[in-house]
């Protein structure tokens, strides 16, 4: 196996679902830094849109979203991804104790709490 190969980034395509712009432009530019595809929504219902139409690797997404939250948004792709092909991870500013039954067990892959530092990014480009 080449060096190239094993250096590849286990994603190919990511999509950012985040309603503030200048959070969105930072992981974005940091995504394709890393060589990923990046798609990118500024509420809820642009990103269920976008991730059930491009069926991206993973959909990394605010909870506290315009339009659908982020776990009605989680749950929507849920539904129509039953094999879980896209990992879903959430952002918030609040601690994942603090939400209470809305962050029922499985609906989510990772959960990180905002802001989220570079070396968390660089885990998901890595490990998916």
């Amino acid at each position: 196996m080449s060096e190239a190969e094993t250096s590849a980034p286990a994603l190919r395509r990511v999509l950012i679902v985040e309603d503030n712009d200048d959070v969105r432009e930072m992981i974005r530019l940091y995504f394709e830094h890393a060589g990923l595809e990046v798609l990118q929504a500024a509420d809820g219902r642009g990103g269920l849109e976008l991730a059930l139409r491009e069926r991206p690797d993973l959909v990394l997404m605010d909870l506290g979203l315009p339009e659908l939250d982020g776990f009605t948004l989680a749950r929507a792709i849920r539904a129509e991804d039953p094999e879980r092909r896209m990992r879903l991870v959430a952002m918030s500013g609040y601690a994942r104790e603090h939400l209470g039954e809305r962050a029922e067990p499985g609906l989510l892959d990772r959960w990180l709490l905002k802001p989220v530092m570079p070396d968390v990014l660089l885990q998901l480009v890595r490990h998916g």
